[in-house]
């Protein structure tokens, strides 16, 4: 089955093999189920058109893993099953002891205390399943969350709620179409797109941490940028996992190591308004808090596995080996080669991230024509993380915009059923009044 992808520079390293000492070192993306179906086009006829330029650019389609989704659906199900405490009896022995007990007309204290036992572990864990399950974080994205998810948050939280509550009608937004058009232009300008098949999540995030390997050793061996680089991690230590991919990393005339996202504009070549490059702003200063969370080892192999569900030493397929193999990495277990990932951040020559740039191109002719460099504050970025995670958390209630926001309203979607909206005009009829 086809599933994530790899890269490669090109056609002629295919048949060579790949090092990772060359220049032109394969680069691989990755993409688990959630990322697969995160990307997919929301109409018939958006598909269409990013089919025709797929093929125009001779990028391959990733479709799918039906093994995948299976063993996702039994990580769900066995993350379900309360357990039970290790009394030194089973639930057989106990029941047993409970009918010979009862036949004879009493009941001993070891079996009632190791029956209560039991009961208590139970009800505590469906208790907590319960209340984990009625979060947004799990209720709505199954524990993780992605950059893009805390940037809509951003432009309003309310809005963002309503997309997963409320059933909407697809429309086609052709500059959101010719946005994604002009991001796989620019990737495919220094690598190409190969598909590889997968048979478990394991493989899939394999594919993901090898195309991470590529990106870190092509910077630190010359190449001069690379672009659609996976990133993840658990910012601040918050214990909310967050995933994303970085447009580019690049050195600068200057030296300086950058993160570049790329922002595209329909209508004219103005920059956007302050709120929308303030959201612009909050996204690549959570990639930089990743990336740097990686190359200063702070995060950890078990939080990975924790969060994702993966398993430390899953065999990984044939084809994925084949890969690493081509690769120069030997691993055959998904933990060995994510130790490897981790040490080649943390180990390597590649710096934190020291800028952060947004480069805004017209859509008419695909051209920049400005750029915003970005100030990182780690304080502020902290605070504002700790309130958006509250949220997931269901730590409090779900907020709209504040009054001087509002404009936001009118292109919003949910504008005539938004309760936020309502609850703020009849608290300005109210001040009026008084």
């Amino acid at each position: 089955m086809a599933s994530p992808t790899k890269r490669s520079r090109n056609s002629a390293n295919e048949s060579h093999g790949w090092t990772m000492r060359q220049v032109k070192s394969t680069q691989f993306s990755a993409s688990s189920s959630q990322k697969t179906r995160d990307m997919k086009v929301k109409n018939a006829s958006q598909q269409s058109n990013l089919e025709t330029f797929f093929k125009k650019c001779g990028k391959l389609t990733v479709s799918e893993d039906q093994r995948t989704r299976e063993s996702d659906k039994s990580n769900r199900e066995d993350e379900s099953k309360p357990e039970l405490q290790n009394t030194g009896k089973s639930e057989r022995d106990i029941d047993n002891s409970m009918q010979i007990a009862e036949s004879a007309g009493c009941v001993s204290d070891e079996t009632n205390k190791a029956t209560s036992s039991v009961t208590f572990i139970d009800n505590e864990k469906v208790r907590h399943r319960e209340k984990k399950e009625e979060m947004p974080l799990w209720k709505f994205k199954w524990g993780r969350l992605c950059v893009t998810d805390i940037t809509a948050q951003h432009w309003c939280e309310q809005q963002l709620l309503y997309t997963f509550t409320i059933p909407t009608v697809p429309v086609e937004n052709i500059p959101m179409t010719v946005g994604s058009s002009m991001h796989l232009a620019r990737e495919l300008e220094v690598h190409d797109v190969v598909p590889v098949s997968v048979s478990s999540k394991e493989d899939a995030w394999a594919i993901k941490l090898l195309n991470m390997i590529d990106g870190v050793s092509g910077i630190s061996f010359g190449v001069p940028c690379i672009r659609e680089m996976p990133i993840f991690g658990e910012p601040y230590g918050k214990g909310i996992f967050v995933v994303g991919v970085i447009d580019e990393l690049r050195y600068s005339e200057k030296g300086e190591f950058q993160l570049c996202e790329f922002k595209s504009r329909a209508s004219s070549r103005t920059l956007p308004r302050k709120a929308q490059r303030k959201n612009h702003a909050l996204q690549v200063m959570i990639y930089k808090q990743l990336f740097d969370e990686l190359v200063k080892g702070l995060l950890k192999k078990e939080t990975i596995l924790r969060h994702v569900k993966l398993k430390d030493n899953k065999l990984l397929s044939e084809e994925v080996l084949m890969h690493l193999r081509k690769s120069g990495i030997t691993s055959k277990t998904f933990g060995e080669l994510l130790d490897i990932a981790l040490l080649k951040f943390q180990f390597s020559d590649l710096p934190c991230i020291d800028s952060l740039i947004i480069e805004y191109s017209f859509q008419g002719d695909c051209k920049s024509f400005a750029s915003d460099k970005v100030g990182f504050d780690a304080d502020w970025l902290n605070s504002r993380l700790d309130h958006y995670f509250s949220f997931w958390r269901g730590d409090r209630e779900v907020e709209g915009v504040d009054i001087e926001d509002a404009w936001k309203c009118h292109s919003c979607d949910f504008s005539d059923i938004c309760e936020w909206k309502k609850e703020k005009e009849q608290e300005c009829l109210t001040k009026n009044k008084t």
